[in-house]
């Protein structure tokens, strides 16, 4: 994970006694927490046995054990459920997301809050958010490569209640309406790439439904172009 995708996650964590990064790996992103004071205690997990032996060494050499823990386990599972106040999923399919939360979901309480980076499937994440008591109350984009990476901070509320529909979870309106710095470029991509998916649909498949499908996103999609000043390429 390199900078911008790290500094997108850092802008989106509150200030807090402990916080827990969900699939660790070489734990740059809890070094990077306490270097910047953002909390006194991080809590890094890691399920497969060369990452975690790596993110044990780095903190070690790093000298930063007294604040930093690494365990060894799946997702919550080795979190109890007192040290759940923040935490964050990244660099992960969105569907592994949402499955590392649905099974320890009872350990959340109201206002615990989730800093998620889903590598794909960012619409099914806001989507199981959205059904399972998750607000979503931020996004960001980050583009690292010539790729562009959703960041996303959810907060449990029991009183949530699910408002959406399908379209709505194919992109967030927050991010129009605080004039991300991507949002035009990547909405503009996303209609070309899926243009083309159409132009392929017509010529090859007989998949009318997936034709409207994409016809549904991308007339969503220029909607909100349009309703927030932003410009069609495509």
């Amino acid at each position: 994970m390199n900078g911008e995708r790290i500094e997108g996650i850092l802008k989106f964590i509150p200030k807090s006694k402990i916080i827990v990064d969900i699939g660790t790996d070489h734990a740059y992103i809890p070094e990077a927490i306490i270097k910047r004071n953002i909390a006194k205690e991080v809590i890094g997990t890691e399920i497969n046995p060369k990452p975690y032996l790596k993110a044990q060494k780095y903190i070690k050499d790093k000298l930063l054990k007294k604040f930093i823990e690494i365990r060894k386990g799946d997702g919550f599972d080795v979190i109890d459920k007192k040290e759940l106040e923040i935490a964050i999923i990244a660099g992960m399919g969105g569907l592994l997301i949402n499955r590392i939360i649905r099974e320890n979901i009872s350990k959340f309480n109201n206002g615990n809050t989730l800093i998620l980076q889903p590598m794909n499937a960012v619409d099914k994440t806001r989507k199981f958010l959205d059904e399972n008591m998750f607000e979503i109350t931020d996004e960001i984009l980050c583009k690292e490569d010539y790729h562009y990476y959703t960041i996303i901070k959810a907060k449990f509320n029991q009183s949530h209640i699910q408002g959406n529909n399908e379209l709505d979870y194919i992109t967030n309106e927050i991010l129009f309406r605080k004039k991300d710095k991507y949002i035009e470029e990547f909405t503009n991509n996303k209609i070309r790439k899926n243009n083309i998916i159409i132009k392929r649909i017509e010529k090859n498949s007989s998949d009318k439904t997936r034709k409207e499908e994409l016809k549904q996103i991308n007339a969503k999609l220029k909607e909100l172009l349009s309703k927030y000043e932003f410009k069609l390429y495509y």
